[in-house]
């Protein structure tokens, strides 16, 4: 219905209407309509924008573009899918310089024989007899090969590599104390290559890295070739080296938990040896809080077995065996046990300590083992990654989140990744290679929510004022009642400490009494002198009343008290007068 018909019906309806009610409904009704028409406009295109002047390549066939934005009926920005067409406009350009091929290189060639270094001839074969060496292997830019002309593109990289070898080593070594910890060496390399590193799926960690439900029982194993190898050289059960001139060693194998001696009649206990790298002391104090926190079940060693009955979620960490003989030491193997069920919870805004397990102090820096410095710790929240950095660092180990919020609740876990043993293995190095990936902690983290502060209480509802009013009253009454008690307690103590004692009150009175009784013996002495003043004046008129007495003084005469003739005469004019 259109505005006029509608005004009419009104005017045939209800004649009563005001020519100001009738204005009224009209303007009503037509900010209605504009308002209808406006926000059926819906979103349009905006302008496209200029051509651009260059090709999108630089040799063969590009495009150019340009592009518009949507706009709704106010001309605020919308997405592009709100609007009908496209928002882009290309065309085609063509650049007559052809493109050259990107080559590729060759499959590497096999190692050459190691060979003699050169500026190393005149060293001393080391305790095995060998002397250093190198051997080099290449490949070509073949897979295709590049173009020809100024233009070409080259393969990136080098096409040969050379790794250092042992040159000239005798078939059987000369077994001395110093060659003995080289094999000991050379073995648990071995073993870290066999049984840590040269592993290709996540399966074939299952002996490794131990995932167990709690109330489970675990049992670890140290028995490796590298402690067989030391116990029967050392018993002088093979190679017959019985006859040679060996120290009388034992070999020992001691557990670590994260870095931690582990003392298997108690708990985990504090390292006490001396330590290769000094502790952070802020990360030390740390793991001191953290351990001490944790409930961990009773850890029994038998032999070169480490069990654990009736596993606890915080018996979760990385588990080292080390093999000693005299002063050298060895990290024969690892352990990583997860237990599941494994929570921590802590307070938004409040900072939290992400424990790797690995520990402050790392098991693996006196460990001999060559992929330590390249290793990396690689932390991951909800399965995306979070954090990687070096293992060395000891602020990796113990990463410091500063401030906790809402978006970091969840699943964490930390993997040891062990790098390719080839060389380069270095810190930071861009050609190492990973191969090996081992979880040695997994948790979920729940954050709590953080307490209100002063200013989030006042906007609170007026329940909540009314709280914090009774809060402040109750505060004001006792600050009060304490300044009172306060009052009291000093008026009490001063009054006590003015108060005369009972030996005090006993002088005083003592001392008014010797006041009185001087007092009174001064004033009868003094009237007693004064009386000896005053007798003989006492006398003395005692005997002038007596004396007047006997011979009383002669009466006077009476005067004469009729007047003369002259005094008539005078008198008589004044009693006239009156």
């Amino acid at each position: 219905m259109s505005v006029p018909n509608f005004l009419d019906n009104i005017r045939c309806n209800d004649n009563r209407f005001s020519t100001f009610k009738i204005m009224l409904v009209s303007w009503a009704l037509f900010l209605i309509q504009w308002l209808h028409e406006v926000s059926s406009a819906g979103e349009n295109w905006g302008a496209w924008s200029p051509w651009p002047v260059s090709c999108s390549v630089t040799c063969g066939p590009g495009k150019r573009c340009r592009t518009r934005q949507c706009f709704d009926g106010f001309g605020k920005v919308k997405k592009d899918s709100d609007c009908v067409g496209s928002n882009t406009d290309c065309l085609t350009c063509v650049l007559s310089s052809i493109c050259p091929r990107q080559p590729g290189w060759s499959a590497w060639s096999d190692w050459t024989e190691c060979i003699l270094t050169e500026d190393k001839t005149n060293l001393k074969p080391d305790s095995m007899g060998c002397l250093p060496g190198t051997k080099t292997r290449t490949r070509l830019c073949n897979n295709p090969p590049p173009d020809v002309g100024v233009n070409a593109i080259f393969c990136s990289g080098s096409s040969r590599e050379i790794k250092r070898c042992s040159y000239g080593c005798p078939d059987t070594p000369q077994l001395d104390e110093y060659s003995v910890k080289a094999r000991v060496t050379q073995q648990v390399q071995k073993d870290h290559l066999a049984t840590r590193v040269q592993r290709k799926s996540p399966k074939d960690h299952s002996e490794i890295v131990m995932v167990r439900a709690a109330g489970d029982r675990v049992l670890l194993d140290c028995n490796t070739e590298a402690y067989k190898m030391v116990k029967e050289t050392l018993e002088a059960k093979s190679l017959g080296i019985s006859q040679l001139s060996l120290p009388t060693k034992r070999a020992t194998i001691s557990w670590r938990l994260g870095g931690r001696p582990i003392n298997h009649k108690r708990r985990p206990v504090k390292a006490k040896e001396k330590r290769l790298i000094p502790p952070i002391p802020d990360l030390f104090d740390e793991e001191e809080r953290w351990v001490s926190k944790l409930d961990r079940t009773h850890i029994l060693v038998q032999g070169s077995q480490l069990i654990l009955h009736n596993l606890k979620p915080h018996d979760t960490g990385l588990y080292t065996c080390h093999l000693k003989v005299g002063d050298e030491e060895w990290m024969a193997t690892f352990f990583s046990v997860i237990v599941l069920g494994q929570q921590f919870s802590a307070p938004a805004l409040m900072p939290f300590y992400l424990h790797s397990n690995v520990g402050e102090q790392s098991p693996f820096e006196g460990g001999n083992l060559h992929w330590y410095d390249a290793a990396r710790l690689v932390w991951t929240h909800n399965g995306e990654p979070m954090f990687n950095d070096l293992l060395v660092r000891p602020r990796a180990r113990i990463r410091l989140l500063s401030q906790l919020n809402n978006s970091m609740q969840g699943q964490w876990e930390c993997h040891l990744l062990i790098p390719l043993p080839n060389p380069p293995t270095t810190q930071a190095s861009k050609n190492t290679t990973f191969t090996s990936s081992f979880l040695t902690n997994a948790f979920f983290l729940q954050v709590t929510p953080r307490p209100p502060s002063r200013w989030e209480l006042g906007d609170r509802p007026p329940r909540v004022a009314r709280l914090r009013l009774i809060a402040l009253a109750t505060m004001i009454f006792s600050l009060s009642l304490v300044v009172a008690v306060s009052l009291t307690t000093w008026a009490v103590r001063r009054w006590v400490k003015m108060t005369p004692r009972l030996d005090q009150m006993e002088a005083c009175v003592e001392e008014v009494i010797d006041d009185r009784t001087r007092l009174f013996l001064t004033a009868k002495k003094r009237a007693r002198e004064r009386r000896q003043c005053l007798q003989p004046f006492l006398r003395s008129e005692m005997r002038e009343i007596l004396k007047l007495r006997r011979n009383p003084p002669p009466e006077p005469e009476e005067p004469n008290l009729q007047p003369s003739e002259s005094n008539k005469h005078l008198t008589t004019p004044s009693t006239n007068d009156a």
